[in-house]
């Protein structure tokens, strides 16, 4: 019996014979909402402009790549755990519950990293959208009908213990039986996928990962595939600071979202759609602003948003109608935008390889990245770093040179007294980031 076959004739895998097509995985994935219309009121339409643009997900061939890879995980395990209606009735009421009575009980886990804003949380929606939903599976032997939940999802920035934690899927509130349960449970509702997202918030601690890494397993133990999202400052803990057996536990399937690369069609196309969504008062020109929007965002996702979000407000202050790239360099060296071009600022270090006294390794992915990608994100930071375009527009205010040749003779080179740099003050701050943004529009490749 072939694969397909089999999924039809099992009602738990049934639902999952249409996710076998890329196509389809992308159909249900991808979201665009109809175009932002109004009202163009200061109280609410910044307000109901980034909930559009928030609700944009571009299933590019890298989130594809991950919900297939997922989906596969989850019909695997369902087609080994229910191999049959009569199977199911066995296990279910052997003295070892459910994935407990499995031979070899699989406890698979997935972690997905990358930065803020790169848009973990939109493949974990993605995720929810594209898994079949819940229903009633009835015609077992002997059995009543059962329910179908397939999917279990949660943030858990929003428990405080991994017993409310818990509690939320198997909702059982005697304070020993959530735990022993949620196997049990989860194995009666047909569950072929846990998902937990905002893992890094659990604890704030610098240094305490056993919280965090206990609750990864406790959630793992429970039976179905586990898959959590994380940033990569967790990672960082976990590979720095957690035992071996549980960094290979964690870490054996690891994937990356990066940001779009500036010369990809990833990025031109997401770039488009934000356009087609935010309305016609974005005037923005793909042929000559695209590299000015990545400069100023660096291809984060929730950057662009925050950018177009916040020159949408200061139109609106400003009694506009309408805005073009100046109104977005306006919003990027805004204060309200400062947390973000600082972390711009680090990242095009990073990606040039300037050396850094401090380097924010929260900023740093903790896996090795493709030659391709570092490649083209360094070609063009360089770009800017070479046509003088990294002016001062940081509180540091300091151009980035590029390091100075070393010398070729075996002589010790001279040291050369220190200069101490005049502090700026806020006009010629402005002055000099005004100065940069308008460097940008055409940034020089």
């Amino acid at each position: 019996m072939d694969l397909q076959s089999e999924m039809e004739s099992n009602p738990w895998l049934h639902p999952y014979i249409p996710l076998l097509d890329d196509a389809e995985i992308v159909r249900r994935a991808q979201r665009e909402p109809a175009p932002f219309n109004g009202p163009l009121s200061l109280g609410i339409g910044p307000t109901l402009l980034r909930n559009k643009l928030e609700e944009i997900f571009v299933c590019t061939p890298s989130a594809t790549k991950i919900l297939r890879h997922l989906l596969g995980i989850s019909m695997g395990h369902l087609l080994e755990s229910y191999p049959s209606p009569q199977e199911f009735v066995q296990r279910l009421y052997k003295k070892e519950h459910g994935f407990k009575a499995l031979p070899n009980g699989q406890r698979k886990m997935t972690l997905i990293t990358g930065l803020s804003g790169t848009g973990k949380s939109q493949v974990m929606q993605a995720l929810s959208r594209i898994t079949p939903s819940s229903c009633t599976i009835s015609g077992i032997p002997y059995h009543a009908d059962v329910e179908n939940e397939p999917l279990w999802m949660r943030e858990v920035s929003a428990h405080e213990s991994l017993k409310s934690l818990l509690t939320s899927f198997v909702r059982v509130n005697a304070p020993k039986a959530y735990e022993q349960s949620a196997s049990v449970i989860a194995y009666k509702k047909g569950v072929g996928r846990i998902a937990v997202d905002e893992v890094q918030f659990q604890t704030m601690s610098a240094s305490a990962i056993t919280t965090t890494t206990n609750t990864l397993k406790k959630l793992s133990d429970i039976g179905p595939p586990l898959v959590a999202c994380c940033n990569y400052s967790l990672v960082h803990k976990i590979r720095n600071r957690a035992p071996h057996e549980v960094r290979n536990r964690v870490l054996a399937d690891a994937h990356v979202l990066l940001p779009d690369t500036p010369d990809s069609s990833e990025w031109r196309i997401f770039i488009e759609t934000i356009v087609r969504v935010a309305g016609s008062w974005l005037d923005i020109s793909l042929e000559k602003d695209l590299d000015s929007l990545y400069a100023y965002s660096h291809g984060i996702k929730k950057n662009v948003v925050d950018l177009v979000c916040y020159a949408f407000q200061q139109m609106l202050e400003d009694g506009k109608e309408s805005i073009q790239i100046e109104g977005i360099r306006r919003a990027y060296i805004s204060v309200r935008y400062e947390a973000q071009r600082s972390d711009i600022n680090a990242l095009s270090k990073i990606a040039s390889g300037v050396k850094q006294t401090r380097p924010d390794t929260s900023l740093v992915c903790p896996f090795e990245l493709s030659e391709n990608y570092t490649s083209s994100v360094k070609n063009f930071w360089e770009g800017l770093y070479k046509g003088q375009a990294m002016a001062a527009v940081h509180k540091s205010a300091a151009p980035i040179q590029p390091p100075p040749q070393m010398p070729t003779s075996t002589q010790k080179p001279v040291a050369q007294p220190k200069v101490r740099k005049k502090r700026s003050n806020a006009k010629e701050l402005m002055e000099s980031s005004m100065r940069f943004a308008a460097n940008l529009a055409q940034p020089s490749r």
